[in-house]
């Protein structure tokens, strides 16, 4: 049975529906014509020459650019030819694939000389599911010969090149272990989805054989565990998110799900390809957003080779699509892309508002080191991101990283956003310098680690969820096990806006400790309650940094200069040189706004912050335990702290009029002399009232 055209996406009856819709009904008449106004441009715009996709002498060479031109064509064009017949956009697209299949290769031209010689890569991938895409929509308007010549481009340049180099068994030679993960999912999806509609020009039983070990190799990815000895984690963690960051969730997640909405259109229900696929992924991607009232709407928390304006609508798209119910991604895409795709003018309910609730305000991912706390789903509101987990390709040196929102703003951004074109993007970009952690001696992880991978990678130990704050517990001694035994960071977030970090080090030789700190706006170095203080201000956002505990030296450390721009951080560095370090800094978010008085404590054994509001009669006593510090075997931490026999790692007592309630971090024991109090046999984190 022949296979009727167009299959992927749509079929003929979808786009007489639509045809119907957009002569009928206003909304859709008006969102179809956004999508074909620059009609007249692309007919008129000239083909990008082999010549000049060669002219850069890298993997990818300008192949993205060979890309990019046939889908803005079949976006425009070929809506244009299915819903109005318009004979010159399907000239146009027909010679757009007589253009693209007189080159030689579809893929950069350094690749013939890896040392394992390459037939494909991502542009290949790209292109061939371009093509396929514009010989899907144009094929009933072909000659038999056409056809066959069109296909043959596309199967023998394009997606076969694709399955040898990463599918075939007699073929091979790209493995999950050793290529980055994004690449492995596109160049398999696409690939695999530029076979989909060649049923009439393949060998029918070759066809579903290669569509069968792609998609084995997709669940396989979907299922990666890691691998020890190349020191690669695991794709997703047990809660859907993707390890590397928002944008490389994305990039490689969105071609898979692509490809299952083409793949059961023309193949039937993919059974075993849905049940792969991680639970809560949309959730998961959306845990990383920050909706805001300017342009684009929502931003993302940029860890590693993400960015702040990263677009994941595609990816959403597609998992809409396939029929899950997601009311965060539908609230996403309203935010992000209110201007949508040909595609989803045929899926009215993907125009449905939505809502964040189902994203938690507070989510933590141990497995990949991420964690997001948010002070509601509204615009321009509060949010603290953390991350501490593997360091690998585009997951930066940054054990111990966070950032901080408020007002639309980034205050504490990730200085470690670059292009790739950037001859510091491995030199200063991926590395811990441009980041918010600690260094040792200002020496920080093991720069070989970024293409290696962290044999020891940071990971989150503890969180604690209370009704007016949240705790995180962050171990970076892995990849700075070169320089020390010990480097714990501990982030107590209240109420979305007071920020305690207390860090904990032990160094293997006594040295001094840089605490490293970005930022976008201004900065005034000066002195409140009698403690040193950086006053931070951007835009609208503001705060206040207490340096409470010890003395530090304050400088602006330029890392480089990036064309005309210096980049640059704030180093806060222990005076004196020393193998046990505790440091404590609060934050305080609008500092003028409402009146906090900050004031060190010491105790005999420990030391901490108070944090006092007299207008609100809260007064909060944070407390590091130093029998705690890992200085004690066989031995428990035994101590008498603010008038409490405990052998808690952290307490921290808030003081409400009459109220009382102490947050306990890893203790066994809390009471008052003779009473029995909070008992525990093994420590825990938890809440007590005494």
């Amino acid at each position: 049975m022949a296979l009727a055209h167009p299959c992927l996406y749509f079929d003929e009856s979808d786009v007489s529906v639509l045809r119907i819709r957009v002569q009928t009904d206003p909304v859709t008449r008006e969102r179809y014509r956004l999508i074909v106004r620059n009609k007249e441009d692309l007919l008129a715009e000239e083909f990008l020459t082999e010549e000049y996709a060669n002219s850069v002498f890298d993997q990818h060479g300008k192949y993205y650019d060979i890309a990019g031109q046939i889908g803005r064509m079949n976006e425009v064009l070929g809506s244009a030819w299915l819903i109005e017949k318009d004979r010159a956009c399907f000239d146009k697209l027909k010679a757009l694939l007589e253009h693209v299949s007189s080159f030689e290769r579809w893929a950069g031209p350094d690749n013939a000389f890896q040392e394992v010689p390459r037939r494909s890569e991502l542009t290949t991938a790209e292109i061939c599911s371009g093509a396929a895409y514009t010989f899907d929509i144009i094929y009933n308007g072909l000659t038999r010969a056409e056809r066959r010549r069109f296909a043959d481009a596309i199967i023998q340049k394009g997606a076969m090149p694709l399955m040898m180099d990463w599918v075939l068994p007699e073929t091979r030679i790209h493995a999950m272990d050793s290529m980055g993960h994004n690449w492995w999912a596109v160049c398999i999806a696409l690939g695999a989805l530029a076979l989909l509609p060649m049923r009439d020009e393949m060998d029918a039983p070759r066809r579903n054989e290669v569509l069968d070990l792609a998609e084995q190799a997709l669940i396989a990815y979907l299922s990666y565990p890691g691998c020890t000895l190349f020191n690669k984690p695991a794709s997703y963690d047990a809660k859907g998110l993707f390890y590397e960051s928002v944008s490389y969730f994305a990039f490689g997640t969105g071609e898979l799900l692509q490809y299952l909405f083409a793949a059961e259109r023309v193949r039937g229900r993919r059974e075993a390809l849905r049940a792969a696929l991680p639970e809560g992924m949309d959730r998961a991607i959306l845990s990383f957003a920050y909706p805001v009232s300017k342009a684009p709407g929502v931003l993302f928390a940029d860890f590693g080779d993400g960015s702040t304006d990263a677009d994941v609508s595609g990816m959403l798209r597609w998992y809409l699509r396939l029929g899950f119910a997601s009311p965060a991604a539908q609230a996403y895409l309203t935010y992000r892309s209110p201007h949508r795709s040909f595609v989803d003018l045929m899926h009215p309910a993907l125009f449905a508002r939505g809502n964040w609730d189902d994203v938690p305000r507070t989510v933590v991912y141990p497995e990949t080191g991420y964690a997001f706390v948010r002070s509601s789903w509204e615009k321009d509101g509060t949010m603290l991101a953390l991350r501490c987990g593997f360091t690998w390709n585009h997951a930066h040196a940054d054990a111990g990283h966070f950032m901080l929102w408020d007002r639309g703003v980034t205050l504490i951004p990730d200085g470690g956003t670059c292009s790739y074109g950037s001859p510091l993007y491995r030199t200063y970009f991926c590395k811990d310098e441009a980041h918010n952690v600690l260094l040792i001696g200002h020496k920080g992880q093991n720069p070989e680690e970024q293409y290696r991978g962290s044999k020891f990678p940071g990971k989150l130990f503890d969180h604690y969820l209370g009704a007016d704050f949240v705790y995180l517990g962050a171990d970076a001694t892995g990849p700075m096990s070169h320089l020390c035994r010990r480097m714990y960071r501990n982030f107590l977030w209240i109420e979305n806006r007071v920020l305690v970090v207390i860090d904990d080090v032990r160094c293997n030789a006594p040295d001094t400790v840089q605490f490293l700190l970005h930022l976008n706006g201004e900065r005034t170095e000066t002195e409140r309650d009698g403690l040193p203080c950086t006053l931070l201000k951007d835009g609208p956002a503001s705060a206040a940094l207490y340096h409470v505990y010890p003395s530090v030296e304050t400088r602006e450390v330029t890392d480089c200069v990036d064309g005309d721009r210096a980049l640059a951080h704030l180093e806060y560095s222990t005076v004196t040189k020393a193998q046990s370090v505790l440091s404590i800094k609060v934050f305080v978010l609008r500092p003028d706004e409402r009146e906090i008085r900050i004031k060190q404590l010491r105790g005999n054994g420990s030391v901490g912050v108070e944090l006092r509001e007299s207008d609100r009669n809260i007064t909060r006593r944070v407390w590091f335990n130093l029998q705690a510090d890992g200085r004690r075997m066989h031995v428990n931490s035994n101590n008498v702290i603010d008038g409490f026999e405990t052998d808690a790692y952290l307490l921290m007592r808030t003081l409400t009029g009459d109220a009382e309630q102490d947050f306990l971090a890893a203790a066994s024991y809390h009471r008052k002399p003779g009473e029995a109090g909070f008992a525990s046999y093994i420590k825990k984190t938890d809440v007590y009232a005494p």
